[in-house]
């Protein structure tokens, strides 16, 4: 049974990952942030400036709200309609951040349902699938909103762009896409792309801020500076303003901020996690192995006097079990 200590413990590391998600959404849902990655993932965007995106193209629906932080400072950001898609059989998906984006310079408007999602915690299973999930119910969500009917040349191409904030191994500073491709199989027929290409995923991988090559790719510098969790808000802040012109609006330097606070605690819990389970691992191996005392185990390990009741629990908890 969980110790006051322990419980009180897990609900404090429960506060601060929703804190955490929470800044998260709210740094990425800022208008600027959202501009450059649409300029380095969304290739109907490259062509174009920061400011031409920011200001041309995205939401071009009125879907933009403007959230005072003082009353002569006005920082744009976004807030996504219908957010929340579900269906009775497949129950509820919430989306982090979804808003739609219009490519300008074309004879007819070319519009674009954008999804964007902070990926903290590795999962069980490829996250690659999840995300061609979302962006298949972006697409069938579209009939009775979009288009009616039979009338589906009117489906507007998904983008489901998944920021990994923890990524491991070759997945770490890389950024990936998935989409659709023709395959002539037999014959000429050669179908346009626009009828087919209607969902795009990215999936891109931080974890590697000290990475001395980025390529071409500077979203990755961008995010990764942005929810470091070495570096100080300071030199983020410098970071940002002189290597991508972001301005530090109040709340989003507070965020960026806590962001890097909170983020630094969740890694030390994770570790300080680990830790403990190594030592416990350790004190129960020792203890049949080597048929010595649990307190004995302890004293080898060098584990503090105040550590050990904490320790001592644990232990017999699942010496108890076995």
């Amino acid at each position: 049974m969980q110790g006051k200590t322990e419980v009180a413990g897990a609900m404090d590391i429960t506060e601060k990952q929703e804190k955490y998600d929470s800044c998260v959404k709210k740094l990425l849902s800022q208008k600027v942030i959202l501009a450059w990655i649409l300029k380095s993932c969304v290739s109907e965007f490259s062509p174009y400036s920061i400011g031409q995106i920011m200001e041309q193209c995205i939401e071009a629906e009125p879907q933009v709200s403007v959230a005072a932080v003082h009353q002569d400072e006005l920082s744009p950001e976004i807030i996504g309609n219908n957010t929340e898609n579900s269906s009775v059989e497949e129950g509820t998906v919430v989306f982090d951040i979804l808003f739609h984006a219009v490519v300008p310079g074309t004879d007819e408007p070319v519009q674009l349902i954008i999804n964007i999602e902070g990926q903290r915690n590795k999962v069980d299973y490829p996250l690659v699938k999840r995300a061609i999930y979302y962006a298949s119910r972006l697409v069938s969500s579209q009939k009775n909103t979009v288009f009616v009917k039979s009338h589906y040349e009117k489906i507007r191409k998904v983008y489901s762009i998944w920021i990994i904030l923890n990524a491991e191994g070759d997945e770490a500073n890389s950024v990936t896409g998935y989409s659709f491709a023709e395959k002539n199989i037999f014959g000429k027929h050669r179908e346009p792309v626009g009828n087919y290409d209607l969902i795009s995923i990215i999936l891109v991988g931080l974890g590697n801020e000290d990475a001395e090559d980025f390529g071409e790719n500077s979203i990755l510098r961008l995010l990764d500076t942005l929810f470091s969790t070495k570096k100080e808000t300071e030199e983020k802040k410098d970071i940002l303003e002189t290597e991508f012109g972001i301005p530090m609006f109040y709340d989003v330097e507070s965020e960026v901020g806590e962001v890097g606070g909170l983020g630094k605690a969740l890694y030390e819990d994770a570790a300080r996690k680990t830790r403990k389970s190594t030592r416990i691992d350790a004190i129960l191996s020792m203890v049949s192995e080597l048929n010595i005392s649990v307190d004995r185990a302890m004293q080898v390990l060098r584990i503090s006097d105040e550590e050990k009741n904490e320790y001592r629990s644990a232990v017999e908890a699942q010496l108890a079990v076995s």
